[in-house]
């Protein structure tokens, strides 16, 4: 008998149907639990090209560069640092993951911030994620506590699974 591996802590996930173009596609797992829909329109700085498989191809690269944005910063932060991990651009806000580092044990809750999605490029979100100053928890947001190495571990992991995600028939 093998041993299964356990729900990742944190996953992000882009599932895509065309109906719905770049819209209500991005998932986010926390602890298993399904969060969003949210959308991609805004993890990409060009315009999507027409053919969805080149368009693809950049909602990919851009969601492998926010992840391993937030890895970097797991990875750097010390304790006592606050990071505010990005997931959800809107025009009037960003959905963020406030991680509380302790050690080697890491505090996270979702929230939002209220600067504007369309203003920051993420594709280089290091002036957010240490820089929030209004963060406000989802409502219902229960916080819970990880373990730093694991939590690292599960997002490396997600950086990997982000090839095989986006168009496919349905």
């Amino acid at each position: 008998m093998t041993a299964s591996r356990e729900e990742p802590l944190v996953r992000l996930v882009w599932d895509f149907h065309k109906k719905s173009g770049s819209h209500d596609d991005l998932l986010l797992y926390l602890k298993g639990d399904r969060q969003g829909p949210y959308d991609t329109w805004y993890l990409t700085t060009e315009e999507a090209p027409e053919d969805w498989e080149g368009g693809a191809d950049m909602v990919r690269g851009a969601m492998r560069r926010l992840l391993e944005q937030w890895v970097d910063a797991l990875r750097e932060a010390e304790d006592g640092d606050v990071l505010f991990l990005p997931y959800d651009f809107w025009d009037e806000g960003i959905g963020v993951l406030r991680c509380r580092v302790r050690g080697e044990e890491v505090e996270v809750t979702s929230g939002w911030t209220g600067r504007e999605g369309w203003a920051v490029d993420a594709s280089d979100v290091s002036g957010l994620i240490q820089g929030v100053e209004d963060f406000k928890p989802d409502r219902g947001s229960v916080p819970f506590w990880a373990d730093r190495d694991r939590l690292i571990g599960d997002l490396e992991e997600n950086v990997r699974e982000v090839e095989h995600m986006g168009p496919r028939e349905r």
